[in-house]
């Protein structure tokens, strides 16, 4: 039994770790968006446009992490946090959040040249 409590405890450390890491890179690409969003409005209008679609698509991400994030303490957020919104895992969101703000940022460059 105890060693059935423990195995529990691990696999619940891994989920909330997984939410702390995937929070945390949330309020780093929010700063980064802030700043962003001050230059892109100085970019030409179709610069713009391919830079704010692809800042969009990060704030849906975002909005993903936070629905996640905001579940823990409810009645079924564990389930709620192995499974979030589109069958995505913490790890899985923090993932492609990595690679859209790759995107973001490529795109981003591109349109400062």
């Amino acid at each position: 039994a105890a060693r059935g409590v423990l195995q529990a405890v691990q696999a619940l450390r891994i989920v909330i770790n997984d939410a702390l890491s995937a929070a945390q890179r949330t309020i780093d690409v929010l700063e980064l968006l802030q700043l962003m969003a001050k230059n892109v409005e100085r970019m030409d209008v179709k610069s713009r446009a391919s830079v704010e679609d692809r800042m969009r698509e990060l704030q849906r991400l975002l909005e993903d992490v936070r629905s996640a994030v905001a579940a823990f303490g409810k009645k079924g957020w564990l389930r709620h946090a192995l499974n979030v919104k589109r069958g995505n895992a913490f790890s899985q969101l923090d993932s492609a959040i990595t690679g859209q703000l790759s995107l973001l940022l490529q795109f981003y460059n591109l349109a400062r040249d």
